[in-house]
């Protein structure tokens, strides 16, 4: 059985990175979801899968080699349907077989019954909303008999073709698919769709259909709900309620307590960045505090998935720089960095993994010899000031959420925040977008240098070499400390175990 995988789109609904990837390489469960579906076709019988692209091909083929996957590579010369990506993949060579076809935004979780195989197939899910998808109507013993392709009136179907599709005769199909996309008066929507074909052979022969539990990956949306990364902390509960956010408790009350109470004890000219607080019960035995819901995208989801013009990061790094300035302006004495360095004592004592114990005593030593020499800048802190935990409106404004709790600290540890998400990618790890092999990792982090040499710029401009190996220093510690608290993903401890060392060599070689 030959497997066929069209995924030729340019993933324009994934915003920044379709625009760097094809969004079939994008990893589920710590894995490209092509992987996921090479491996789901090889379990069917396909002796040999083809992979339709005409975008981002070469980080395709990366992957393929990363994972030793030996499959054919076809190009689609003209983005002209899902037709027109079948047909890519024909082999003028190929002897007559079985062809499985499966979509590239999709993985499959369930098993097709060997019986299925006899006969011509679709896998259909039933759907709100007609006019997004292809409909198909069937008969009373479930043949299919019409396809309707994005209708504009109700059909008389909830039935819609869902990504999988099987046929007997490989001959046949592509004969269809040449016969249709010789004729512009098949185009639907301006492009070649699947829907002429399939409803050709449902005509001449017989087509059934299977109901297939999936995950669709579609959209950047659908991308991000389905692919199983855990978002919320895990001593805490969150809540959405229309225009409300509340945060909630039993674990570490103590913890929502601080960060209410940070909210509410802050200057006017810093409050203004943070979302009000409405309502809280700072005593009951789930603690909580209701707040804003703010209407704008983190700073991660920026980097990560909508922006990448250096226009925007321009503005974006002055607003957050200026926000750490005026926090300063109200800082007191404060012992935040001795905190710092006795937390990442007692952290390393936790790690379980493989660590290097005289590297990490080394750079103990060398943390603890520089917190002690470099005069503090106390600060107003937020105290977890990443990009997680920064909203941007693309105006200028931003809004601060997620605080550590503590009202004062330093201001280096700040800065140490931002470098973590923006020189060393904090951001990819934690939102779990790369792929690993044994020791070996990936990133998806293409597009991104000239907003890390942007900040660098900046970085430059605003602090001493001597201040910029300190804020490296708490940098490195920051990947150090963090490693228990990853217990649920080894991988991610291991990428910052490594990231860790890139720091400190850093500091060592070039400083």
């Amino acid at each position: 059985m030959l497997g066929i995988i069209p995924a030729a789109g340019r993933g324009v609904r994934f915003k920044e990175l379709g625009k760097h990837y094809s969004k079939t390489i994008l990893p589920y469960k710590e894995r490209p979801i092509l992987i996921h579906q090479i491996e789901w076709l090889e379990k069917h019988g396909c002796t040999e899968i083809r992979v339709v692209l005409n975008h981002a091909e070469d980080t395709v083929k990366d992957i393929l080699k990363f994972y030793n996957k030996n499959v054919t590579i076809c190009h689609q010369e003209e983005r002209n349907g899902l037709a027109g990506a079948v047909l890519a993949a024909e082999d003028p060579t190929d002897v007559n077989e079985n062809v499985l076809i499966l979509l590239g935004d999709l993985v499959v979780q369930d098993d097709i019954p060997s019986d299925m195989f006899y006969a011509n197939f679709i896998s259909v899910k039933e759907v709100p909303d007609y006019s997004r998808w292809c409909m198909v109507e069937t008969d009373a013993d479930g043949y299919c008999k019409q396809f309707l392709d994005k209708p504009q009136d109700r059909p008389n179907t909830n039935l819609s073709v869902s990504g999988v599709y099987h046929f007997v005769s490989s001959k046949t199909l592509f004969k269809m698919l040449a016969k249709q996309l010789s004729d512009a008066s098949y185009k639907i929507a301006g492009e070649f769709q699947l829907s002429t074909t399939l409803q050709w052979v449902a005509d001449e022969y017989y087509m059934s259909t299977i109901n297939l539990s999936m995950v669709d990956f579609g959209t950047l949306e659908e991308y991000l709900e389905n692919r199983s990364v855990k978002i919320s902390r895990s001593f805490n509960d969150i809540k959405i309620d229309g225009p409300f956010i509340t945060k909630s408790s039993e674990k570490e009350r103590e913890k929502i307590i601080k960060e209410c109470n940070w909210f509410m004890n802050l200057p006017d000219d810093i409050a203004i960045h943070t979302p009000r607080i409405f309502a809280k019960d700072l005593f009951a035995a789930r603690t909580w505090y209701k707040m804003e819901k703010v209407k704008a995208p983190s700073v991660r989801e920026i980097y990560l998935f909508l922006d990448s013009s250096e226009e925007t990061w321009d503005t974006l790094f002055e607003a957050m720089f200026e926000q750490l300035r005026v926090m300063q302006t109200y800082g007191q004495h404060n012992s935040f960095m001795k905190t710092v360095i006795d937390k990442t004592k007692s952290r390393v004592k936790d790690i379980e993994i493989p660590i290097e114990n005289k590297l990490v005593n080394e750079f103990i030593e060398d943390f603890e010899s520089a917190i002690a020499s470099i005069c503090p800048r106390p600060t107003l802190m937020h105290g977890d000031y990443c990009f997680s935990n920064v909203l941007y409106d693309f105006n200028g404004n931003l809004t601060m959420i997620d605080p550590r709790g503590e009202l004062f600290g330093d201001h280096y540890y700040e800065v140490a925040k931002m470098c973590h998400s923006i020189l060393f990618d904090y951001d990819f790890v934690d939102a779990e977008l790369y792929v690993k092999d044994g020791s070996t990792y990936q990133l998806y982090n293409k597009g991104k240098d000239s907003i890390k040499n942007l900040f660098k710029d900046k970085f430059n401009k605003y602090y001493s070499k001597d201040e910029q190996e300190y804020i490296l220093l708490i940098c490195a510690s920051l990947f150090l400390s963090m490693i228990p608290l990853h217990s649920h993903n080894k991988n991610n401890q291991e990428i910052y175990y490594n990231i860790f060392k890139e720091i400190y060599l850093k500091v060592q070689n070039d400083f």
